[in-house]
């Protein structure tokens, strides 16, 4: 493989991605990094191990803390929860110069942000995937 690397302040993530993309061969399965329904289920299976093993101790789980980039992670672990564990309340969380998630809750549609300033690099996201955001 090959590393591109890119200035996360002055180039935007998705344009770099399909600049790269375009150079691959035909062919090549190109996966993004949180908006994708693989990486959504296989982020799942974090939640789903979580719980059968706090079960498998009888131990119920009233909140679980999950941090938000583009959302895959809380998207995976949301489903994989709610179906094995319904009464555990979720709570997305991320850094207040990059609360994209948030802002996109709260106006019920996706919003672009800059690339917030934060040491929480997973959560440098401008935005959340359309396939997470309806989750």
């Amino acid at each position: 493989g090959n590393v591109v690397f890119y200035d996360r302040y002055t180039e935007k993530r998705d344009e770099v991605a399909q600049k790269v993309k375009a150079t691959l061969p035909e062919g090549t399965v190109f996966i993004p990094p949180y908006n994708h329904k693989y990486v959504i289920a296989g982020q799942g299976t974090v939640g789903k191990e979580l719980i059968e093993d706090l079960q498998s101790k009888s131990i119920a789980l009233d909140y679980l803390f999950v941090c938000v980039g583009g959302g895959g992670l809380i998207s995976g672990i949301s489903l994989a929860v709610k179906e094995l564990s319904p009464k555990t309340q979720i709570i997305g969380v991320e850094p207040e110069a990059g609360n994209d998630a948030q802002q996109s809750l709260e106006k019920g549609q996706i919003v672009h942000i800059e690339t917030p300033k934060t040491i929480a690099d997973g959560a440098q996201t401008q935005h959340l995937g359309d396939l997470t955001f309806d989750i």
